[in-house]
């Protein structure tokens, strides 16, 4: 008799893909759009607001006295194949977002995968990111925030993907200090474990701190984590936020009330506002530097030698925001299964 014994290496291995996919790409309602194409207008007590939904896209507009905002939602890259066939209940795409202010600067960005689908989005950032900033200007813009949700609220859109992560977004920003800060804390400069949060002092130019947040929530339990990170570039001794970027590394993005504050670290004093976590299309080299994740392929289901995982992006996201410099991370490309999120003080 023939006895076949059973792969425990194999097993082990296969349990810790589920915990990553999971992880790294459960989230949200089944449907990728809407029924129909849908507008919806009104009033706050400061300004007036639009909504349209429509099958792929969601634009919401809000004119106040002293400033006004456009937000879009987009569905960005298309999921694996693989991905798409074996959880369908998953969604479509990856959904892309940002915030654009009266003067037409995306100052908000959050993408969903590894790169926008639209290309001029990341054109539109690297040709804005370092114009100067009106201080007072950027705060009137921050406090509208509050009624847009307002507006966002008020809307019965329940089937809309893209309404969702923006109802998310709105909801994380009015929440929250404008320079960012998670509520759970913030570490003090070069601890990496959180804390009491410091302010860096001001200095005698026009120097920017560089922000960077790791995000988690548990996938199966014990075995395995989904991490996104978030980067937020300010202008020392005032603190205007010049950009907040995110990344939801193909899940949950970090405004997601499912995920938690996990890790992160600033470092004031630097030239330039420009994040190098920044969100380049692989075409754009204005800043010399593609993109803050890893440029491999997004290899969640069956990972092999030379893909990717959420917690290979949020390590490369949080080391070249630390490094102030675009570096290709082994981790991206290597057969290690990084099943956990990153700690920020190894890396």
């Amino acid at each position: 008799m023939n006895v076949q014994w059973l792969d425990t290496g194999a097993i082990i291995r296969f349990v810790q893909t589920l915990a990553i996919l999971s992880g790294c790409i459960a989230r949200g309602p089944a449907s990728d759009g809407t029924t129909g194409n849908r507008q919806f207008s009104g009033e706050t007590p400061n300004g007036d607001w639009t909504i349209e939904v429509l099958s792929d896209s969601t634009v919401v507009t809000f004119a106040g006295e002293d400033a006004s905002l456009r937000l879009e939602a987009l569905n960005g890259a298309e999921r694996p194949a693989d991905v798409q066939e074996e959880h369908p209940e998953l969604g479509k795409y990856d959904v892309d977002l940002r915030v654009i202010d009266r003067n037409g600067i995306p100052w908000i960005m959050a993408l969903g995968g590894d790169e926008f689908a639209i290309s001029s989005w990341a054109d539109d950032y690297a040709e804005t990111v370092n114009i100067s900033v009106d201080d007072a200007d950027r705060e009137a813009h921050y406090e509208l925030f509050p009624d847009v949700r307002e507006a966002l609220d008020s809307v019965g859109v329940s089937d809309s993907y893209q309404l969702g992560e923006l109802r998310d977004l709105v909801r994380s920003q009015s929440e929250e200090l404008r320079i960012g800060r998670p509520k759970s804390g913030f570490p003090t400069n070069g601890s990496d474990t959180g804390g009491t949060s410091v302010n860096p002092p001001p200095p005698p130019s026009t120097t920017y701190t560089h922000w960077v947040y790791v995000y988690y929530r548990a996938a199966f339990w014990v075995f395995g984590d989904h991490s996104s990170t978030r980067a937020v570039s300010t202008k020392d001794g005032v603190g205007t936020t010049m950009s907040d970027l995110s990344y939801g590394n193909h899940g949950y993005k970090y405004t997601d009330a499912r995920m938690s504050f996990s890790c992160g670290n600033w470092w004031s004093g630097r030239a330039s506002a420009t994040l190098h976590y920044s969100p380049y299309s692989g075409s754009d080299t204005a800043y010399g530097i593609a993109g803050g994740g890893c440029s491999t392929v997004y290899d969640a289901i069956y990972p092999t030698a030379g893909g990717h995982v959420c917690n290979d992006d949020s390590y490369a996201q949080y080391g070249n925001v630390k490094n102030d410099a675009n570096i290709v991370w082994s981790t991206c490309s290597d057969s290690t299964l990084r099943q956990y999120v990153p700690v920020c003080s190894s890396i």
